[in-house]
């Protein structure tokens, strides 16, 4: 996010304003790249889980299956 060098807040409220508005913007962003990396983490932890599964499921024997 961009900061304006020119703020010049004239009260103590506004001055807490713009620090709010720059924090959840922080924030968001941050939130933002967090979420989706979690999404790709566990996407690939999915795909991974269900190959090893296939493989595990391809290498038992038919008679296996009815116990």
């Amino acid at each position: 996010m961009s900061v304006d060098a020119n703020f010049a807040p004239e009260s103590a409220e506004e001055l807490l304003e713009g620090l709010r508005s720059v924090a959840a913007a922080t924030v968001k962003g941050q939130w933002t790249a967090i979420r989706d990396e979690m999404t790709y983490q566990l996407g690939f932890i999915a795909q991974k889980t269900a190959k090893v599964m296939a493989q595990r499921a391809a290498r038992r024997s038919p008679s296996s299956l009815l116990t």
